[in-house]
C-alpha cells in the first residue's frame, strides 16, 4: 500500500564548522521509497534517493553534491550545488540596478555581473531549520509535514537595500491518484521587514542527473521536453538583450518536442557555437570528464575558451492546473526508465546543462562517491523572473514582452513574495 504522509526527520547531530554563528543541521524527508535531504547551508537539497526502476534492490542519488555538509561549506559550493539562490537569483548586468530613482551597485562574481545574490548570496547562509507539521498550499494539500527553511536578510546585505524575511517550505507528498509517484514542492515566499523597497528573485539551484549523480553518460542521454514557445537571447555576457525570440525562428533552441541532449548539444554547437558537424559530434562522445570546452567564436557571441551549451531563460508558456502551477516541462533517462515533471508559478525558467562544471572545482576528493562532475554532468531548471530583469517603467513600456517576467519588487504596504516549484518523480509508463 502506497504511503500518503512524508516522514520527516532531523537525520544526524548537528555539525559545528569553524567561522559560523549557527551549527549546520541535515533533515530528511521520505515517501514511498524516496528520500530527499535538506541542509540548511543555502536551504539546499543535497540529496534525493529513488529505488531502482527494474524492481531491483539498487538505489541511485539522483543530484550533483559533496561528500558532507562540511565540505560543502568549506568549500564556498562554487558551482551552487542544490541551494536557493538569491537575493536575486540569475545576472545583474555590470551589478548595477536602479530602483526608484536610487541607483545601488551589488558585488560583481561573475565576470562582469552579479550572479546569483554575490560573493555570499543567501546559498552561502546557514537558514534556520525545522520541521512544520502543517503546510497549506495552493492545491488544497494540507496536513502535510514539511521542512521550514527560514533566513533573515539585513538592509545592505550584499549591496541590496531594505531587509527581509525569506522563507522556503519543503514537502515530500504523492503526485498522482494512483501514489505510484511523489511530488518534492517548494514554497518560497519574502516580507519586507523595513521601509526600504527592494528587488527578490529566487531559485533552486538542483543539478539533476536521473541516472544518478554520478551516471559515465552524463545528461546526454536524458530527453528534454520544455512547454516553451520562446526564449530570451543573450549578449556575450549572458545578460539578456531584453527581446524575445519563438523558438521557431531559432531551431537549435527548440525543446518543444522532446529530444535528447546529446542530439540538443550538437545542434546547438553548430548553430551557436561556431563547430562543424563532425566537431561536434567528436566533441559530445568525448566532452564527458574533460573538463572545459574549448569553443570556437560564432553565433550567440560566444567568444573562443569558452564552454557551450543552453545557459539560456525560456518563457513559461503552458496555463496553470488547479493548483495555480503550470508545467515547465518533463525530462525522461530511458535507461533507468524515470521521468521527472518540473512545475512552478514563475514566469520563466533558465536551462542550465551545466557547461562551467569542469571536473575540477570541486574537485572529485570532496564529491560525493569521489565523483568527477565535468561539462554536462547535470542539468538544472531554474524557475525564476527574468535574468537582469530590474526594470524601470520607461522600459518596462520599451520592452513589453520581456517586462511580464520582470524581477518583483518588494514595497511598504505591498505584497508579498511568493514562488512554488515542485518536482514530480515517476517510472516511465506509470
Amino acid at each position: 500500500m502506497q504511503e500518503r504522509q512524508a516522514k520527516v526527520s532531523e537525520i544526524e547531530p548537528a555539525l559545528e564548522v569553524k567561522d559560523t554563528s549557527k551549527p549546520i543541521r541535515v533533515f530528511s524527508l521520505s515517501l514511498n521509497g524516496v528520500t530527499v535531504e535538506l541542509c540548511s547551508i543555502g536551504a539546499s537539497i543535497t540529496k534525493i534517493i529513488l529505488p531502482k526502476s527494474d524492481g531491483s534492490t539498487g538505489i541511485d542519488d539522483i543530484v550533483l553534491g559533496y561528500k558532507s555538509p562540511v565540505e560543502m561549506y568549506e568549500s564556498g559550493n562554487p558551482p551552487f550545488l542544490g541551494v536557493i539562490v538569491g537575493r536575486v537569483a540569475n545576472r545583474i548586468g555590470r551589478g548595477i540596478f536602479s530602483l526608484d530613482g536610487n541607483d545601488y551597485k551589488v558585488a560583481i562574481n561573475s565576470d562582469t555581473n552579479h550572479l546569483h545574490g554575490g560573493v555570499r548570496g543567501f546559498s552561502r547562509c546557514l537558514w534556520d531549520m525545522e520541521i512544520v507539521e502543517e503546510v497549506p498550499t495552493k492545491d488544497g494539500c494540507n496536513g502535510h509535514k514539511g521542512v521550514k527553511c527560514s533566513l533573515l536578510s539585513p538592509d545592505g546585505d550584499q549591496g541590496y537595500p531594505g531587509s527581509i524575511l525569506v522563507t522556503a517550505i519543503y514537502t515530500l507528498v504523492p503526485s498522482n491518484d494512483s501514489g505510484t509517484g511523489v511530488l518534492l514542492r517548494l514554497n518560497m515566499t519574502a516580507t519586507l521587514q523595513g521601509d526600504k523597497p527592494t528587488p527578490i528573485n529566487l531559485a533552486q539551484h538542483t543539478y539533476f542527473n536521473l541516472g544518478g549523480h554520478d551516471n559515465p553518460d552524463g545528461i546526454l542521454e536524458h530527453k528534454l521536453k520544455l512547454a516553451c514557445n520562446s526564449f530570451t537571447p543573450t549578449d556575450a555576457t549572458f545578460i539578456p538583450t531584453r527581446s524575445v525570440v519563438k523558438v521557431e525562428d531559432d531551431p537549435a533552441m527548440d525543446l518543444r518536442k522532446g529530444t535528447t541532449m546529446r542530439d540538443a548539444l550538437k545542434l546547438f554547437a553548430v548553430s551557436k557555437a561556431g563547430l562543424t558537424n563532425d566537431d561536434a559530434l567528436k566533441h559530445v562522445q568525448s566532452s564527458l570528464r574533460s573538463g572545459s570546452t574549448i569553443a570556437k567564436s560564432g553565433a550567440n557571441c560566444l567568444t573562443p575558451g569558452q564552454p557551450y551549451g543552453f545557459d539560456h531563460n525560456y518563457l513559461v508558456h503552458s496555463a496553470p492546473k488547479e493548483s495555480g502551477l503550470s508545467l515547465v516541462g518533463s525530462v525522461e533517462h530511458e535507461e533507468s526508465k524515470r521521468v521527472m515533471k518540473v512545475y512552478t508559478t514563475a514566469p520563466g525558467v533558465q536551462v542550465y546543462t551545466g557547461n562551467y562544471l569542469d571536473g575540477v572545482n570541486p574537485s572529485p576528493q570532496i564529491c560525493k562517491d569521489g565523483a568527477v562532475y565535468g561539462q554536462w554532468q547535470g542539468f538544472c531548471l531554474e524557475t525564476q523572473t527574468f535574468p537582469d530583469g530590474i526594470m524601470s517603467l520607461e522600459e518596462e513600456a520599451t520592452y513589453p514582452e520581456f517586462s511580464q517576467g520582470k524581477c518583483f519588487i518588494l514595497r511598504p504596504g505591498g505584497a508579498d513574495y511568493t514562488h512554488t516549484v515542485a518536482y514530480s518523480f515517476e517510472t516511465m509508463g506509470c
